[in-house]
């Protein structure tokens, strides 16, 4: 088990809401420093990153062109250190893309 996020769109990602999401992961990385969090991709068509080393747990992913029928996601963090990076994403997300993109998480 272990504490989970989980967002759902059922539509692609436009190109300026996608331009705005890859800046809020670069000010993330300058924020929270690369001691936490792990940035593996943030590109054209994909953000993806974890926690560092021992606080790493799940990946979390989000792609700008959906990929599922649903457009259910999830990502486990297990409340390690990069969680708040996960939501803020996710909250970041809601806030530019409006109430199509649903979340919710574990409390």
């Amino acid at each position: 088990m272990g504490y989970t996020n989980y967002w759902t769109l059922d539509k692609d990602i436009p190109e300026d809401k996608w331009r705005e999401a890859q800046r809020e992961v670069t000010y993330l990385v300058e924020y929270v420093g690369e001691s936490i969090l792990d940035v593996q991709e943030n590109s054209s068509d994909r953000i993806i990153f974890n926690g560092r080393g021992n606080d790493a747990h799940e990946t979390f992913g989000i792609e700008k062109k959906l990929k599922s029928v649903s457009g259910f996601n999830f990502c486990k963090t297990n409340r390690k250190p990069y969680d708040l990076a996960v939501w803020h994403m996710l909250t970041f997300l809601r806030s530019i893309l409006g109430s199509e993109f649903k979340i919710n998480r574990d409390r």
